[in-house]
């Protein structure tokens, strides 16, 4: 396999010369096509801005981004605009949708500006929305819903854009415990056919990824597969250890005991 993301030596700086935080330190690692990557870590370790900066929605402060051996750190305006269109699916805990679409519209929107036929757009939307059981909100507008059914909608979307990698956010964040097993299914088969990249709370929803990366203080201080880390007695380990006890344990609720 080859290599579709490349993060090099990124590093992330918040702030003025009184007052400087350093989000990202320093942070390198590829990712293969295919390949299923779990960024974990207690809450303010950098995750979300990890996730920010490879989608572009926020620029590392220095290093480099590779996306198919593309920078995309330095993309101008229109370039950066067709890459998110035509590169990225994107999965947000603040969903993202759409107000004045209902649930329908919302998953069509991508598969529409992709040039995609009317009939074909119909069929895989109501697949998609059978699979996560949604098809009953499909004419809701995402006021009207529940956080989950939003998180559903916003799942259905980005798992029907023809993109060659995902980035998710805590996909599962909203929704209850049968839904969540459900939409973990559906991401499971996804994963053997994109390259995902995915931050996650639940230790769980990543355990069988090919690499999960632990940060902590804007670095990575872990990586490995899960067997990999349990067997380190690391940050890793610890949380694994909890979570098993507390049942539904979260990087926040954890990060005071680990400290």
């Amino acid at each position: 396999m080859s290599v579709i993301l490349n993060v090099s030596m990124i590093e992330k700086y918040y702030g003025n010369r009184d007052s400087i935080t350093k989000a990202l330190d320093n942070i390198s690692f590829e990712v293969e096509e295919g390949e299923f990557i779990g960024i974990m870590g207690p809450s303010g370790s950098g995750k979300t801005t990890l996730l920010n900066c490879i989608s572009t929605i926020d620029s590392v402060s220095t290093g480099h981004i590779y996306l198919h051996h593309q920078d995309i750190t330095h993309m101008k305006r229109k370039a950066l605009e067709r890459f998110r269109r035509e590169q990225l699916g994107f999965i947000f805990q603040d969903f993202n949708l759409l107000p004045s679409l209902n649930g329908y519209e919302n998953i069509a929107l991508a598969l529409t500006i992709q040039g995609s036929a009317p009939a074909d757009i119909h069929a895989r939307i109501h697949a998609i929305a059978q699979r996560l059981k949604i098809s009953d909100v499909l004419n809701k507008y995402p006021q009207q819903m529940s956080g989950g059914e939003r998180q559903r909608i916003s799942l259905a979307r980005a798992f029907l854009k023809d993109v060659p990698i995902l980035l998710l956010d805590e996909p599962t964040a909203s929704l209850d415990a049968d839904n969540e097993a459900m939409v973990q299914r559906a991401l499971d088969e996804i994963a053997k056919e994109r390259t995902v990249v995915m931050i996650a709370h639940r230790l769980k929803t990543v355990r069988g990824a090919e690499q999960i990366l632990v940060l902590e203080d804007g670095k990575i201080i872990e990586q490995g597969t899960h067997d990999q880390l349990v067997g380190k007695n690391g940050l890793y380990t610890r949380l694994w250890g909890l979570q098993n006890q507390a049942g539904a344990y979260t990087f926040q609720s954890t990060k005071e005991e680990t400290k």
